[in-house]
Order: structure tokens, then C-alpha cells, then sequence
């Protein structure tokens, strides 16, 4: 459902309280919606963490929040080094999320199995995204209330958010989508993102059940 044509918008930086929003609206955005119907839904707990726990955490003044009705709807996240944010997740993963899972603190069913199968399927097959920190060096993700689209609200946060990285020099940014989500890859296109890198994904094609690839596409902040 479009939002109003009358419905404000406010665009501000993050803060504490914000963070059940985000992990809420990360859950219900994720996997584009198809891989919870083709299985059981993983534990919102896990999968929260994997998607924001290092945003919130460990680099929070690199999200911007959009607020209506004194309600989060949409957030922009990222980090303005990937190869830093890289090394931070390995040891959010090794030391909180895998004894996590050990300890018994996150639901892992035989579907959430096949899911980390995949996953680890992928990572074993030599999959993953290509270095850009010389180019792009920071990243970012962008989820929106289902409610709230259509109302040029995505636009807002990125004008805000590479103003950001604009103010603190950094020079381009880069995201990862997947070729089935034809409306986020016009949406980038139009916002002046191209595509840099293709390749095919063990794990978005499990999704859609059909050959999907994993794209690419970045940005520079400003001209040098």
C-alpha cells in the first residue's frame, strides 16, 4: 500500500530507541519476502542480528532513520569502511552469534538448517562480493515500510545519507542486491548507481528457485 499524498516525512540520525524499529523492519523486509514462504520463518532474534547488530552497535552514526507520526518507517545503514565493518562481523560472529546459536539463545529448526547449509554452500563455492574500498569504500542498505513506498521517501534518506559521506570525504559507496528485485535495481539506476560486479548466488537462487545473480552497484559521493 502507497502512502498518503499528504503523510510527512522527518529524515534524522539514530537513536537507541530506534533500534526495536530497525531489527522489526529489517525482519519483515528480509529476503524480499520469498524464502519464508518457501520454508518456515527463521528466528526474527537471529536473523535481526545478522542484518543490524552491527549498525546499531558498533557504528550507529552511520544510519539515518524516517519518521512519521512519531513512528521509525524506513532507515538507511551502512558503514564507511567495508573492509573494517568485514573484520567487526567476523568477530560479532564468531564470539556472539555462533555461541548464540550453541548456547541455545536463537530457535534453529531443520529449515533454519537448510538456510546456514546454503549459505555455507555458497561461501564454500569461492561466492563473495568483490573489494571496493579503494573506489567505494563504504556500503549501505535501505528498507522501507511496505506502507510507506512510493512516496519518494527512499530518495530523501539517500540524498541525506551521501551528504553524510560527502561531509566526512568519503568518496563512493556500494550495495548488493540481486537481479530478481527489478524495482530496487531501477531505483538505484535513477539515483545514479552503476552496476560493477555479477555473479551468480547459490543462496538467492535456492530463494526464487530459480538462477538468480547477486549485482553490484556503486556510486561516488563526489567528483576528484
Amino acid at each position: 500500500m502507497a502512502a498518503s499524498a499528504n503523510q510527512s516525512f522527518l529524515v534524522r540520525g539514530f537513536e537507541p530507541a530506534d533500534r526495536t524499529r530497525i531489527r522489526a523492519i529489517s525482519c519483515a523486509t528480509a529476503f524480499h519476502g520469498v524464502l519464508p514462504e518457501r520454508t518456515c520463518r527463521v528466528d526474527c532474534r537471529l536473523l535481526a542480528d545478522l542484518l543490524t547488530r552491527y549498525y546499531t552497535d558498533c557504528e550507529p552514526e552511520s544510519i539515518l532513520v524516517a519518521e512519521s507520526g512519531g513512528r521509525v518507517v524506513g532507515y538507511i545503514m551502512g558503514a564507511v569502511s567495508t573492509r573494517s565493518f568485514s573484520r567487526a562481523m567476523l568477530r560479532l560472529v564468531l564470539f556472539k552469534t555462533i555461541p548464540g546459536i550453541l548456547l541455545g539463545r536463537y530457535r534453529i529448526n531443520s529449515q533454519g538448517l537448510v538456510i546456514l547449509a546454503v549459505l555455507l554452500a555458497g561461501t564454500v563455492k569461492g561466492e563473495r562480493d568483490p573489494d571496493l574500498e579503494e573506489e567505494y569504500p563504504a556500503h549501505l542498505h535501505i528498507n522501507i515500510d511496505d506502507e510507506c513506498r512510493q512516496a519518494g521517501l527512499g530518495s530523501k534518506l539517500m540524498t541525506a545519507w551521501f551528504q553524510r559521506l560527502k561531509e566526512k570525504q568519503i568518496k563512493g559507496a556500494h550495495l548488493s542486491t540481486n537481479s530478481a528485485n527489478e524495482g530496487a535495481i531501477r531505483f538505484f539506476r535513477r539515483f545514479g548507481f552503476q552496476r560493477c560486479h555479477r555473479r551468480r548466488s547459490t543462496f538467492w537462487s535456492f530463494a526464487y528457485g530459480r538462477p538468480v545473480y547477486v549485482e553490484i552497484f556503486a556510486r561516488k559521493t563526489f567528483s576528484v
